[in-house]
């Protein structure tokens, strides 16, 4: 068998990575400073906007959406429901690493960029929080509305700006509704030419992740860090923690075979 050529194989495998992350980012926004934005109806759910959607952060360097988000069974939280069950510290702390963590995503208009069409603009929980509470005030209404709803002035501070770890984002609605767009055939634009949240994020199948959770476990790289009894200590329960949790994968997943 001819052996492949690894510097092809590479300039392939980059290339695909590349193409994967154009695809993914092109539909998003992002707020860097102050920005007004149109929050739009979305196409596949017009009666509610917001799509949460649930991911697995920093396996092995990559992010993969959960399954959860759609009601479907997923591998990494069954085990870390697994890990739950021993009672375990150590195991304990590792399911928390395992849950996939909430993103909420809506479709918005950013006003001066409207020629880049409706992207989805993603938070957390504060965010989301924030602004259900303006959606919830009787002075404003349905502030989704194409004809009268109302535009949000969002301001991002960074991390260092705002003195903190994560950034600060704060919202506020203008006082004065407006129509989305001037004009209705703009308007049905923006209404019906919108991406759906799948095109941007590949659901993984089931078995696919319990591959990547199996292989994400035997590779776990462990923290190196000055020797000391105490550390040694720590380190010999972690390596404890991870027999565990090697032995509750194989309980769990040889099961549904």
């Amino acid at each position: 068998m001819a052996k492949g050529n690894p510097l092809l194989d590479r300039v392939r495998k980059t290339l695909k990575d590349i193409q994967e992350t154009t695809k993914k980012t092109e539909g998003l926004w992002k707020p860097t400073g102050e920005h007004t934005i149109r929050i739009v109806p979305y196409k596949y759910d017009k009666d509610f906007p917001f799509i949460s959607l649930y991911f697995h952060y920093g396996v092995d360097g990559k992010n993969y959406l959960s399954p959860k988000s759609f009601g479907k069974p997923d591998p990494f939280e069954e085990f870390a429901d697994k890990l739950v069950q021993t009672k375990d510290k150590s195991s304990y702390q590792l399911s928390r690493t395992l849950r996939a963590k909430l993103r909420v995503y809506v479709p918005v208009l950013v006003r001066g960029e409207e020629n880049e069409g409706v992207r989805f603009w993603a938070f957390g929980k504060n965010t989301y929080e924030e602004i259900l509470k303006i959606m919830n005030d009787p002075d404003y209404g349905d502030i989704t509305d194409p004809a009268t709803g109302t535009d949000l002035v969002v301001v991002f501070q960074s991390a260092e700006e705002a003195g903190n770890s994560f950034g600060k984002t704060t919202i506020r609605a203008k006082r004065h509704t407006s129509p989305l767009a001037d004009d209705e055939k703009t308007a049905e634009k923006f209404l019906s030419e919108q991406k759906n949240i799948t095109d941007i994020f590949k659901l993984p199948e089931y078995d696919e992740l319990k591959d990547i959770l199996e292989s994400w476990l035997a590779n776990k790289p462990e923290e190196k860090e000055e020797a000391t009894e105490e550390k040694e200590e720590e380190s010999a329960e972690s390596t404890e923690a991870m027999k565990k949790a090697e032995t509750a994968f194989e309980t769990l997943f040889n099961k549904k075979k």
